[in-house]
């Protein structure tokens, strides 16, 4: 019985991995536009914001609600 609750447990691991590192690499993009973007000092703590909220949503679960997210934060950094 053991080894059942493990393999799901690995399983669920190996599942959920990607979705999780999807959301961080998007973190990171982020991280590296509020370092080199030149907008000014609200956007950027709007930005920050938004990234909070990505990153807590990336944990949750919620993907897609996450990459929104970020992709907002990402948005308003890089204005055209």
């Amino acid at each position: 019985m053991k080894s059942v609750f493990t393999a799901m447990a690995v399983s669920v691991a190996l599942i959920s991995a990607p979705v999780f590192a999807d959301c961080t690499k998007i973190v990171k993009e982020v991280d590296y536009e509020l370092l080199h973007s030149s907008v000014d000092s609200k956007t950027k703590s709007q930005a920050r914001e938004l990234k909070k909220q990505g990153e807590d949503l990336c944990k949750a679960g919620d993907q897609k609600g996450a990459n929104r997210t970020l992709n907002q934060a990402l948005h308003i950094l890089s204005p055209s």
